[in-house]
């Protein structure tokens, strides 16, 4: 899930929320912030949330 948040004085950030299923009793999740006017900070906080393995 993606969510873009305004601070009302026109910043805005990005949330990310990935949720991973670990087994039937057991989830994790991860979230990621960056503000929108940096790519490189969106960038990296997409390639950290697509790398991950959950054992």
């Amino acid at each position: 899930m993606v969510l873009n948040v305004r601070d009302g004085h026109g910043s805005t950030a990005r949330l990310r929320f990935t949720l991973n299923c670990v087994d039937d009793s057991r989830s994790a999740f991860l979230l990621g912030l960056a503000r929108t006017s940096v790519v490189s900070g969106q960038r990296e906080i997409d390639s950290v949330l697509e790398s991950v393995a959950v054992e």
